[in-house]
């Protein structure tokens, strides 16, 4: 049987010394042990949190990446499988359309756009109805 996959969002500049760090930590790692794998950007911040805990509960990590975001540093060591997009359309696309769930934690700007889109596609049949959870605050 097929692990469901969710797409998890949040911020990019989590470090690892923050409370919300950990929470994506343990995010991760029980999705895991639910029978989940996992999906996010791919970067820093919650995404490795997430990942790491995924991964290091047997999960699978897959890092949705983007062109324009790798001068800012490579993927994390955690992603097992790395989807690599040209640009922020086509990444958004593959993480809303790929995803059999959704969670969102605590982000900014990117973490608005994804929920955004999530929301929309969801709300007008755009993609097939799916589990969309908001996380914190």
């Amino acid at each position: 049987m097929k692990r469901p996959l969710i797409a998890v969002f949040g911020s990019s500049t989590l470090r690892r010394t923050d409370p919300e760090y950990a929470i994506a930590h343990q995010l991760g790692r029980r999705l895991a042990e639910a029978g989940a794998d996992l999906m996010t950007g791919g970067y820093g911040g919650a995404m490795e949190a997430c990942s790491q805990g995924c991964h290091e509960a047997g999960g699978h990590v897959v890092g949705v990446t983007v062109e324009m975001f790798e001068a800012r540093g490579g993927p994390n060591r955690w992603i097992k499988e790395r989807v690599h997009t040209p640009d922020i359309y086509e990444r958004l696309r593959h993480l809303v359309n790929r995803a059999d769930g959704f969670i969102a934690v605590p982000g900014s700007v990117g973490t608005l756009a994804e929920v955004f889109m999530t929301w929309t596609m969801l709300s007008v049949g755009g993609r097939r109805p799916a589990p969309f959870v908001l996380l914190g605050d």
